[in-house]
């Protein structure tokens, strides 16, 4: 190309893209939303699993008489989350799963807000790419715990009555974990790798192993293992009642 057009050329470019960039602030943006209920269908427990590759998701009990419900806001039609059901033996399995992500330009919305079944136990299993996740299981009966976050935040409640133990692994990237564990009920958290700080007030610490002194005392317990990358871990009790005989 001769030198001398380049300086037009540039320019050329620079208006392009002005003008595009002009064109995406005067569209509208899309607020979307999809709603889902998932009854329950006689099932002895289920296995659900929930895959957000980036946004903000909150889950909870409440689900009275479903096995979830679930409110998934955002604005980018791909983002529409693919929720498959089935039911076999007695064993439900639910797939809650954003479709695909690709880039991503201007304003980003992706919520779910998903409240799952206090009645079923269940097996859970959550992945969060990037973004801030907040889990409230209070009122779940889960009995198996997997969850896996990359870039972002957790805040995850556990404490709540128990009727079964649980067993499970949480494993962060780069980021913050803060977990909320009853007093009155066996606990023991192992925790792996990382470069950040750990906080866990009121735990009898033994080299990577922190318990609480009701470990080894009560008929259910939580045992988890946490392994983190570049972040803070807060492991907090919460002194209410949380065992059911």
């Amino acid at each position: 190309m001769n030198s001398a057009r380049l300086p037009h050329v540039f320019v050329l470019v620079m208006v392009l893209l002005l003008i595009g960039s002009a064109c995406r602030k005067e569209r509208p943006e899309p607020r979307l939303e999809t709603h889902r209920t998932i009854p329950s269908q006689g099932e002895n427990r289920a296995v659900v699993t929930i895959k957000m590759a980036a946004g903000e998701m909150e889950i909870r009990g409440g689900a009275d008489g479903d096995l979830m419900k679930g409110a998934f806001y955002y604005n980018r039609r791909p983002w529409e989350p693919r929720i498959d059901h089935q039911v076999s033996d007695g064993v439900a399995r639910l797939l809650v799963e954003q479709r695909r992500m690709g880039p991503v330009f201007g304003r980003v919305r992706n919520k779910w807000s998903i409240e799952l079944s206090p009645k079923t136990p269940m097996e859970l299993r959550l992945d969060l790419g990037v973004g801030k996740a907040e889990i409230d299981l209070g009122g779940v009966p889960v009995t198996k715990l997997d969850i896996q976050v990359g870039v972002g935040g957790i805040d995850l409640d556990l404490s709540g009555a128990r009727k079964e133990s649980v067993t499970g692994q949480i494993e962060g990237g780069i980021g913050r974990a803060e977990i909320l564990l009853p007093a009155d009920v066996g606990v023991r958290i192992r925790v792996e790798g990382g470069l950040g700080s750990i906080d866990a007030p009121g735990f009898i610490k033994d080299g990577k192993v922190y318990r609480n002194e009701a470990w080894g005392k009560t008929p259910v317990s939580l045992d988890l293992d946490v392994e983190a990358g570049i972040g803070r871990i807060v492991l907090r009790l919460n002194n209410s009642r949380s065992v059911s005989f």
